[in-house]
């Protein structure tokens, strides 16, 4: 397996598109300050770049050193949440290539699970891109054989690990944090 890291984090320092196992469902990854690659991505998948990526991180710290401000609440929530789920926060703390972010500056993130992508995130030691593996409007792919030839063959790399996906694969769920309310707002369940 950690040959298998170790080619990935190759692939996107070198400025490359990698599809990989998530803690979800299968995605496509780059290197988020890589507009070129960050651009591959959008056309790969046929999708508006008025639609911002979700950025996967490795942990805890990695996330608190992107955004500026985590209520505590939240904090404690990350920290012991065992279901993925991808916030999103009003401003970044970098400069990510253009589609990372909103119009309005907000990034969505997700401390990754499963093993194997945390420890890519681990070695490539930045944020990693994650989108689901295929192409906008059509459904995401449940399992690695349902990825169309469409996203195949348009990738650079296909990791050959195949992670551990359950049996009834989803997207993660998207919140927002209220420090007005003081809870997650659900955006997508």
């Amino acid at each position: 397996m950690r040959k298998e890291v170790l080619e990935i984090v190759e692939k996107i320092e070198a400025g490359k598109v990698v599809l990989y196992p998530t803690d979800t469902i299968w995605g496509l990854g780059c290197d988020p300050f890589n507009q070129d690659a960050v651009d591959r991505i959008f056309s790969i998948k046929k999708r508006a770049q008025d639609q911002p990526l979700i950025l996967l991180v490795s942990d805890l710290n990695m996330l608190k050193s992107l955004v500026y401000k985590m209520h505590p609440k939240l904090e404690n929530i990350l920290y012991f949440n065992e279901r993925p789920l991808t916030i999103i926060f009003k401003k970044a703390r970098k400069t990510f290539a253009k589609g990372i972010t909103s119009q309005s500056g907000s990034i969505a993130l997700r401390i990754v699970q499963e093993p194997f992508c945390k420890e890519v995130i681990s070695a490539l030691g930045k944020p990693l891109v994650s989108t689901s593996a295929n192409v906008s409007k059509s459904p995401f792919p449940k399992s690695f054989d349902e990825i169309s030839s469409d996203i195949l063959e348009n990738v650079d790399y296909i990791s050959q690990y195949h992670g551990q996906v359950g049996e009834d694969p989803q997207p993660s769920l998207i919140a927002e944090y209220s420090a007005k309310q003081k809870e997650l707002i659900f955006l997508r369940n």
